[in-house]
């Protein structure tokens, strides 16, 4: 999503910010238009000329809170940029927002918008990642045919493992040897 300036910017901040305060509270269910309006305090008709359900409204907000919270920098390797990008997403996920994110995305499997809305949020993320692969391909530390999506796929899996499955928190030592794992093998 491109960000508009101006008075657009500030009602578009108040929307997203309603958007992922009602994500929070009570889940996807919980984002209507109505309620956004009501909370961002801006018209319905604003949110309906912009975003065709609220699934799409969900899926910019995610979106604009996970590149406000998850930057990726060049570190100089493949490893250095894996890891900052891996602590972040770690911070993220394990934040109120980030398990409402996560619940959203289990809860409504079943909902055609909502795995839409994940087809969304993963097809963006894997556009913010790639920079990270063509570096290191250019340094020489991948190949140029190294499967992007596997091998984000796993070390980002792992953390969602760690953080769902196993119920630990995620840390530096957990990101280090699942970097450990997964670029002895790339």
């Amino acid at each position: 999503m491109t960000r508009p300036g101006g008075r657009t910017l500030e009602v578009t901040e108040r929307v997203l910010s309603a958007t992922m305060m009602l994500l929070e509270e009570g889940g996807i269910a919980a984002v209507t238009f109505q309620r956004v309006a009501e909370k961002a305090k801006v018209g319905r008709a604003t949110l309906y000329r912009r975003w065709p359900e609220p699934a799409y409204l969900v899926a910019d907000a995610l979106a604009a809170t996970a590149a406000d919270r998850i930057r990726i920098t060049d570190t100089g390797s493949l490893r250095g940029d894996l890891k900052n990008m891996l602590s972040q997403i770690g911070q993220f996920i394990e934040s109120p927002t980030g398990r409402a994110a996560i619940i959203a995305g289990l809860s409504g499997r079943e909902q055609p918008e909502v795995a839409n809305l994940a087809r969304q949020l993963w097809s963006r993320r894997r556009k913010d990642v790639a920079p990270i692969f063509e570096r290191a391909a250019q340094r020489g530390e991948i190949g140029a045919d190294t499967d992007i999506d596997i091998v984000f796929g796993v070390v980002a899996g792992a953390l969602y493992a760690r953080m769902i499955v196993m119920a630990k928190p995620i840390d530096k030592n957990w990101i280090d040897r699942v970097l450990t794992l997964v670029i002895a093998d790339v």
